[in-house]
């Protein structure tokens, strides 16, 4: 799944992540000419498999969360 969050530059939210544990992926993913036409630098990516559970989902939601909300402080 790749997502782009408004005023959070693709990297800094996977070093953000990063430093909570997730583990995702920013750039263009092998879809530069998609991401040119979408007016995106880059999207940050995050991977599931089949030991994923539901809690690892929810876990990575609530990290993008407190991301979002550091940033939030900022306006």
């Amino acid at each position: 799944m790749s997502f782009y969050a408004e005023r959070i530059h693709p990297h800094d939210m996977s070093d953000l992540l990063a430093k909570q544990g997730i583990c995702v992926r920013a750039g263009t993913h092998c879809a530069m000419p998609l991401h040119q036409a979408l007016g995106l630098a880059a999207t940050v990516r995050a991977s599931v498999g089949v030991y994923t559970s539901m809690a690892d989902v929810e876990r990575m939601i609530n990290a993008v969360r407190n991301v979002q909300e550091q940033f939030d402080c900022y306006e």
